[in-house]
């Protein structure tokens, strides 16, 4: 139902005192300061997205360098690099001999290292 309209207006003052102005400043300067935040919280995400893309660029690209790039990954250098880090120089340059008088081509010698890394020389998949 709607209802009538009204025939008289009363106005209503508040006065407020020194404790209560006080209080409102208070209030009002933490929201203006909670806005403020946001605002560099809003700024700052793209900023830490961008470092976290240039970081992860800088770390892509100083792993490419390590491994020696594609190519010379493709060739085996790369897996030289990794195992004469893991074994050291000696042990890999021993490693190397062993597979060059060894008949198996490359991708057997890659499988058998890959199975003996993972299931402790292969033993699961029929390889000695």
């Amino acid at each position: 139902m709607p209802r009538k309209a009204p025939t008289t207006v009363i106005e209503q003052r508040v006065t407020l005192g020194t404790h209560e102005r006080q209080a409102l400043a208070r209030m009002l300067k933490a929201e203006e300061r909670a806005r403020y935040m946001e605002g560099i919280g809003a700024a700052a995400q793209p900023l830490a997205i961008g470092a976290g893309v240039v970081t992860a660029a800088y770390l892509g690209a100083s792993a490419y360098r390590l491994v020696g790039g594609v190519a010379d990954f493709a060739t085996g250098g790369a897996y030289d690099r990794l195992m004469g880090f893991i074994l050291g120089t000696e042990a890999n340059e021993k490693r190397k001999a062993e597979e060059a008088n060894d008949d198996r081509s490359g991708l057997d010698l890659a499988v058998d290292t890959f199975l003996g890394w993972t299931t402790g020389k292969g033993i699961l998949w029929g390889r000695d």
